[in-house]
């Protein structure tokens, strides 16, 4: 598994290259638009955004001049700003730092907190990315907020790294928990948390050891395996992701059920998929067929 992982992380350095020519792209963006607005237009009860960027750096969007709360995919946006600031402070993915008792909070979703109930645990910084990124941990997400980066800081981070402008980050987990409308604040385009993945991929916003450990996390995500990754087990792909999921306002709309990923095809090339769900009357598992349906329509038309 681990020379598996390695490879797939290596292969993933490489850069997006343009291998067909100018009419066979053309045919599959067009061809893949038309699929997607068919599929898309016969959803009413839901606000759906996609964004597709393929292998040869060709790209598509649908409601992409909405903004979608972020909700837990936002901790991708965490982990490279901590990332960058564990680089410049020379602190090591195999440092231990504490976690105390009265920093793990109940009422949340924390596996942490599930394993440790008693608090003061000790742990190395890579297990704090894996708790956030593979488990999307909130409490080790607010701890990271509140010990190295803030909301704020992650958002002029990125903004001076990246390209990716359509994007806002401005509240905590516990703050989302304490009002549900300030799940809203933090938000972004489809397109443009595509874009910060791709850039991520390039290996320019952060640098190893951190570059790989957060993609070989991404890559074993624990979460939302029935969403973009639920077509793909039978495909030989890889997918790297990360999700989130919003709670429902008092009139039943799910504020959220995003999926950001990067779908590694058997031929080495690599695209990605965004799809961000909002204000859905749909029940989750409705929302989560959306992501497996569109997960599907691209995958045949990029892959051939």
């Amino acid at each position: 598994m681990l020379r598996y992982l390695l490879l797939l992380i290596g292969m993933l350095t490489l850069p997006f290259g343009a291998t067909a020519t100018m009419p066979q792209r053309v045919n599959v963006i067009e061809t893949l638009r038309t699929s997607l607005h068919t599929y898309l237009n016969h959803i009413d009860s839901a606000v759906v955004g996609v964004a597709v960027i393929t292998p040869e750096g060709d790209s598509l969007t649908f409601n992409n001049d909405k903004h979608y709360p972020l909700m837990s995919v936002y901790k991708l946006h965490q982990a490279l700003a901590v990332a960058d600031y564990l680089t410049r402070h020379h602190i090591s993915p195999d440092d231990s730092v504490c976690i105390p008792a009265n920093e793990l909070y109940t009422g949340t979703y924390s596996p942490l907190k599930e394993q440790y109930p008693q608090g003061d645990v000790r742990l190395k910084v890579k297990d704090l990315f894996r708790y956030t990124l593979q488990f999307s941990d909130n409490n080790v997400c607010d701890f990271l907020f509140r010990h190295y980066v803030s909301p704020q800081e992650t958002q002029v981070f990125l903004n001076g790294k990246t390209k990716a402008r359509e994007f806002a980050i401005h509240t905590t987990e516990e703050q989302m928990g304490r009002d549900l409308q300030l799940c809203y604040s933090n938000w972004t385009t489809p397109y443009a948390a595509a874009a910060l993945l791709q850039e991520f991929l390039s290996g320019k916003v952060v640098a190893d050891p951190y570059f790989s450990l957060i993609k070989g996390d991404m890559l074993v995500c624990q979460t939302g395996n029935n969403k973009l990754a639920s077509p793909l087990p039978k495909t030989k792909t890889a997918i790297g992701h990360k999700t989130g999921a919003g709670p429902r306002t008092s009139d039943g709309r799910q504020i959220a059920n995003n999926d950001l990923a990067f779908i590694l095809l058997p031929n080495g090339k690599c695209y990605i998929l965004s799809v961000f769900i909002k204000d859905s009357m749909l029940d989750t598992a409705a929302s989560d067929k959306i992501h497996a349906d569109i997960s599907q329509i691209v995958y045949q038309h990029i892959y051939r």
